[in-house]
């Protein structure tokens, strides 16, 4: 076979391949429903990881808002939720945005599905389509 010709099959292979690649949703890791820490995880990997010691929690009922942040405020993370998670398998748009040492990123209007909610207010968040998963904290007043 010609070289041209089979690069040119081979590209048109690639191309009809790629949607269907793309397309996939992610799987949530079963040890993140393990962990008991505060969390986000990008594409699998974990991102940020909260230490009771240097973080902080905040969290605000009326802006349905949480926040996850370093003393310094080098690194964080908050969710601003549409609802409040109240119960797993609910589905929550939210607007998320962290920073690492103090690179901001944002993620505006993404669908999360409340996968846990433990008795003490700890909740378990994943987004199939985003591939992200945290943890987030209602705290009482």
């Amino acid at each position: 076979m010609n070289p041209n010709r089979r690069l040119l099959l081979l590209l048109f292979t690639a191309l009809l391949l790629l949607p269907a690649a793309c397309s996939r949703s992610a799987e949530l890791d079963p040890a993140f429903l393990e962990s008991d820490g505060m969390r986000l995880q990008i594409k699998g990997k974990t991102v940020l990881t909260s230490d009771p010691l240097t973080w902080q929690l905040g969290y605000n009922a009326g802006r349905k808002e949480f926040r996850v942040f370093y003393d310094d405020l080098s690194s964080y993370y908050t969710l601003r939720c549409n609802t409040l998670p109240d119960h797993s398998g609910q589905r929550v748009k939210a607007d998320l945005e962290w920073s690492i040492n103090g690179l901001v990123k944002r993620k505006s209007g993404v669908s999360f599905t409340v996968k846990q909610i433990s008795d003490d207010g700890h909740i378990w968040l994943f987004s199939a389509k985003e591939n992200i998963a945290l943890t987030v904290q209602i705290l009482n007043p």
